[in-house]
């Protein structure tokens, strides 16, 4: 479910697409890439089959309250996770297995990134209109099984899917993920505008602030209760409360970079200690793809000698004291302690991850080190249940006015729960507009918005 950025094996530069105002990515290995907004959308009650007749072996079964195995149901070929369904102009259709699936893959659309510009702006906005004809196509068909070919005129279907059926159970509703390059200076006011409501706050603050947290903190990828909702912005409450507390006792800490990076760290901390099981990709509401040891490597030079000249005293006392501040375990304490999904147990058990300790992943990222990813993971028996976490190593974001900064690139996992496919166009260009008006330092809420201009 990780959005997919362009990259490129050879050591030339990608040549320009044809589309006006479309992103051109470097070779892999530069750090630095194009300012960018990417989205995902998961129509969980949707499902692929390879033929009507695999579609009916399915049906049968569900009647009898059975579900087939994939290799049972699909056993000609079973699907994979991310194959394409359908190619547009700037999206595709992909499967994914992800989530429960009874036997078959859910309908997973993914778009092309839109680069942080006016173009990138107007492209997102035709995109979203084409993908709003799909989907209206889709609705049109009044029988559940449609086949896939229908939806040639919105992109191609490859050959191998000819017979390929998609079994739609109602309109198109979805559930949001976007992908965005970040300043590291920008996310304190990202937390704070995505916590829950506190008592110091006006009315006006609260009013200006309840759509935000409506829509970036909407819910857990697989909770849907008002509970799990209330513990996300629960924890970004106490970590933007925590660290400014924090500031005093060390002014360090009123360093924006460094407070930004801070809060990331104690979201990960407070968030990997709920009880709640997870798959790990999905413990946390904003994700970082771009590793820790990078991220630190992003502050002035000046903050980063500060922490570095007596090893990482300073910085294991800050964190140590942010971890205290949010009423956690003591850091000798394993990532996970309440134990989290894993591949390398039978189905339905819960493991620790037990190799890496809380103090052992913070002493590594002042060093450029980040152990909490499948490359650096001390046990790499685990490494595949880390999915996405640190998964596009020390890749960056030109963020901000012109691309002045680097930032990081974070997953926003908990955008709003269910939406009509009427409404995805509004919502991707609330998320552009956010996003933009942060980088470069904009004091407006999540749907007040504003003007994107280069």
């Amino acid at each position: 479910m990780c959005f997919k950025r362009k990259t490129t094996s050879s050591n030339k530069t990608n040549a320009p697409d044809k589309g006006a105002g479309r992103a051109v990515f470097p070779p892999s290995g530069q750090q630095a890439i194009q300012c960018a907004l990417g989205f995902e959308i998961e129509i969980c009650s949707y499902r692929f089959f390879r033929s009507p007749g695999t579609y009916g072996r399915w049906l049968e079964a569900l009647g009898h309250g059975e579900e087939l195995p994939e290799e049972e149901l699909h056993a000609e070929r079973p699907y994979k996770k991310g194959e394409l369904m359908l190619q547009g102009n700037d999206f595709k259709v992909e499967t994914d297995l992800g989530a429960p699936t009874n036997g078959s893959p859910i309908f997973e659309l993914i778009t092309e990134p839109f680069e942080e510009t006016e173009a990138g702006f107007r492209r997102l906005s035709q995109t979203f209109e084409e993908i709003e004809r799909m989907t209206e196509r889709i609705s049109e068909q009044k029988e559940p099984l449609m086949p896939m070919r229908d939806l040639e005129g919105f992109g191609t279907v490859p050959a191998t899917e000819s017979e390929a059926q998609l079994f739609k159970p109602g309109e198109p509703t979805g559930h949001f993920q976007f992908t965005a390059g970040m300043a590291l200076d920008s996310l304190p006011k990202v937390f704070e505008e995505t916590s829950s409501e506190s008592e110091e706050e006006t009315a006006v603050e609260l009013d200006r602030r309840r759509e935000g947290r409506e829509q970036l903190m909407s819910v857990s990828n697989f909770v849907s209760d008002p509970l799990q909702r209330h513990r996300t912005r629960h924890f970004h409450k106490d970590v933007s409360r925590s660290v400014l507390d924090l500031s005093t006792e060390f002014p360090i800490l009123q360093d924006g970079e460094l407070a930004g990076l801070a809060h990331m760290i104690g979201l990960y901390l407070i968030s990997a200690s709920d009880p709640v099981h997870y798959v790990p990709k999905t413990f946390v509401s904003l994700l970082s793809r771009t590793d820790f040891g990078t991220m630190f490597s992003l502050l002035s030079q000046e903050t980063k000698d500060v922490l570095r000249a007596q090893g990482d005293k300073l910085w294991m006392e800050i964190f140590q004291r942010l971890n205290k501040e949010l009423g956690l375990l003591p850091l000798n304490h394993v990532i996970f302690p309440y134990g989290t999904h894993t591949k390398i147990l039978p189905k339905g058990q819960w493991g620790r991850l037990a190799s890496l300790s809380r103090d052992a992943w913070l002493r590594g990222i002042p060093f450029g080190h980040d152990q909490l990813c499948a490359r650096n993971y001390p046990d790499p028996r685990f490494a595949g249940d880390l999915g996405s976490l640190g998964a596009l190593a020390d890749k960056t974001d030109k963020v901000g006015k012109n691309g002045s900064k680097r930032g990081v690139i974070l997953e926003f996992r908990n955008a709003n729960k269910s939406q009509h496919h009427k409404a995805w166009k509004s919502f991707a260009e609330a998320c552009f507009r956010y996003i933009y008006a942060k980088n470069r330092g904009l004091d407006v809420t999540f749907m007040e918005g504003v003007e994107v201009r280069d």
